[in-house]
């Protein structure tokens, strides 16, 4: 797969920035699928064997969901963008799992109200 273009690159820094931020959110779209949309379309990361785990693949699809770019992990070879949709990935599950939020929750009720946090 060629390398993607700049600004596509900018723009899956810019989601995983934005979900760290809490102004996006994800939304499950499939087993080890995730989902963002705006009106002027939407954007999702899945994990491409359904595991979870690597290679990824982001698309950029508009409102009649038409993907519009693709950028895919190349099965074997690691690419400068490979870490970028894998992280973009990892943020998304999180936010569309609520993770962190369910994991702090747990944190908290086991520790009990006198250990320190």
């Amino acid at each position: 797969m060629p390398e993607p273009s700049p600004s596509v690159l900018n723009l899956l820094r810019l989601l995983i920035d934005a979900t760290r931020r809490g102004t996006l959110s994800w939304k499950v779209a499939g087993e080890s699928a995730f989902v963002a949309t705006r009106p002027h379309g939407s954007v999702a990361v899945a994990s491409l064997d359904g595991d979870g785990n690597p290679p990824f693949v982001f698309q950029l699809l508009n409102q009649e969901n038409t993907v519009l770019e693709e950028v895919a992990e190349d099965r074997g070879a690691m690419n400068t963008w490979d870490q970028t949709v894998e992280q973009l990935y990892r943020v998304a599950r999180d936010n569309a799992l609520s993770i962190s939020t369910t994991v702090a929750l747990w944190v908290a009720d086991l520790r009990g109200p006198e250990e320190p946090s």
